[in-house]
């Protein structure tokens, strides 16, 4: 039996309490890694990833595949963050939110009785390789 198949079996032997604490673990890492939250909701994410990650790594048996499971969760969230960077690299996609109203008037049907509606600001371009203006 290799280290694959012996890992596979702690994999198929998990109950309810380490699949809840896998879980808790990721969302709390990517709720610590990402910016959706405040950054002092990003330090209680950092605690709970922590201690979901220990606590699921001491509940599996051995405690080495626990350990190897949430290395392999890390990296490829990581992996997962890389790949989206690079896409939006080549498509040429900013941080910015670009904004194009969801319906204009043409000039000839616009009232005066009604206020103007100015067009929000366009982030900065950075140019891409398949992004053109």
């Amino acid at each position: 039996m290799t280290d694959m198949d012996n890992l596979r079996g702690s994999l198929q032997g998990m109950g309810f309490m380490q699949l809840v604490l896998a879980f808790t673990a990721v969302i709390g890492y990517a709720l610590a890694q990402g910016r959706l939250v405040s950054d002092a909701a990003r330090r209680w994410a950092w605690l709970l990833a922590l201690v979901s990650a220990v606590g699921f790594a001491t509940m599996v048996d051995p405690w080495e595949h626990g350990a190897l499971l949430v290395a392999f969760a890390v990296v490829g969230i990581g992996a997962f963050a890389a790949i989206v960077w690079v896409v939006s690299r080549v498509l040429g996609v900013d941080g910015g939110m670009a904004h194009t109203p969801a319906l204009s008037v043409p000039a000839e049907f616009a009232d005066s009785s009604f206020p103007a509606i100015d067009k929000p600001a366009r982030a900065p371009h950075r140019g891409g390789v398949l992004h053109t203006t």
